[in-house]
Parts: C-alpha cells; sequence; structure tokens
C-alpha cells in the first residue's frame, strides 16, 4: 500500500486520532502524532500513563484514523484523563478485518498497524517529565472511507492545537482559537464545539467562554 493515498508523507508529523480496544472489548480513542519513517513504517511517541500505550502494548496493534473534524479531535483529547472507562470511547465505529483494533466510521480513512519494534523514551518540555515508548508499526491495511478530502481550513489546525493546549492544562489561548473555528466552520459546527468546551471548562474550575 501507498501511504501517500491516505495523506502521510515522509518528513511531516501528521495528527491523526488511534483506536484501540480495551482488555474488556471497549474501543478507545485518542489524538497522536503519527511520523512516517521509510517507506513502509509509521512511528507514534507513546506515553505510558495511557490506555493507548497499555493496549497497543498488550494488543500489538492499532489503526490510524485520518480526520478532518475539530469537534473529535477535541473529544478524544479532553474527555477523561484516567485508565480506562472515564476515557471517551467510540460513538460509531467498526473492526477492520486485519487487525483486532476498531476505526472510526466516520473518518476519512483508517490504516491498520501492527507493531515491531518497541524504544523506551524519557522526554522534557514545558508540562514536565515523562515516560514512554517510540513504537514502530508496519502498515497491514487500510481502507478509504471519504473521497476526495476535503480541503484544509484553519478550523481543523486550530482544534488540534487547542485540544493540545487544552490537555496541558493550557487555556489562555481559547478564545483565540474559537474565533479561528468560528470564521472557518459552519455555525452549527461551531456552536457544538463552544458548547462542549464551555462544559468542560466548567467541570474544570467554572471557566467561561465569552
Amino acid at each position: 500500500m501507498d501511504l501517500k493515498d491516505f495523506g502521510l508523507k515522509k518528513g511531516y508529523l501528521h495528527e491523526a486520532i488511534i483506536t484501540t480496544f480495551h482488555l474488556d472489548g471497549i474501543p478507545n480513542a485518542a489524538p497522536i502524532g503519527v511520523y512516517v519513517e521509510g517507506s513502509e513504517k509509521i512511528v507514534l511517541n507513546v506515553h505510558k500513563k495511557t490506555d493507548t500505550y497499555q493496549n497497543i502494548k498488550r494488543a500489538r496493534c492499532c489503526n490510524v484514523n485520518i480526520v478532518h473534524d475539530p469537534y473529535m479531535f477535541l473529544r478524544c483529547a479532553l474527555l477523561g484523563s484516567n485508565m480506562g472507562s472515564g476515557e471517551v470511547e467510540l460513538e460509531g465505529g467498526g473492526v477492520c478485518p486485519e487487525i483486532k483494533a476498531p476505526y472510526i466510521l466516520d473518518a476519512d480513512s483508517y490504516i491498520a498497524l501492527e507493531l515491531i519494534r518497541r524504544e523506551e523514551f524519557v522526554r522534557k518540555d514545558s508540562v514536565g517529565e515523562s515516560e514512554g515508548e517510540r513504537m514502530i508499526f508496519k502498515p497491514v491495511g487500510g481502507k478509504l472511507l471519504k473521497a476526495p478530502y476535503s480541503a484544509p481550513d484553519r478550523g481543523l489546525y486550530a482544534g488540534i492545537e487547542l485540544a493540545i493546549g487544552l490537555s496541558r492544562g493550557k487555556k489562555d489561548e481559547v478564545e483565540r482559537f474559537l474565533r479561528i473555528i468560528e470564521k472557518s466552520r459552519p455555525k452549527k459546527e461551531y456552536e457544538k464545539i463552544k458548547a462542549f468546551l464551555t462544559d468542560f471548562l466548567d467541570s474544570l474550575n467554572n471557566d467561561s467562554i465569552k
């Protein structure tokens, strides 16, 4: 298979949603950066204190879901921070035939991956020190679910950056990113994202969005 057909190119850090199964068979989804290494390998840097890490370590597989929906990125990044059923689960998904992992039915495409190697790392950044593993996979299948892909828009990237920032406790740019989403996305989608973020911030410490 040609990864370029799925929008993945060597030298880029792509943002995608990784889907796995918990031990009890419940599906889990989490946004993670995706690298292409060589022509036939995909690399994920996965933190150890996550469901995704435990699920991949056990099952040795996962799906990369290519998604152009900022709301989906925000939900998967922010709902639930504990292990197990506290994390957001897939509202709609299928199971691909190549591996025992779910995929998102509303994704643009998915790529089925089998784990071939793991390398530990320790990373220090603005949120502190964390341990994880550089997980190297080989693609074993996939499917284009939507064709053609939609053209990129600023709202998607604003939603991804907002999801990353809020997952790290940074709330100072919520208003700025929301303004970008409002200008770039349909009104109904913007209102859905705004309502979700308002509920999320209220659940933390009664922050509000104007």
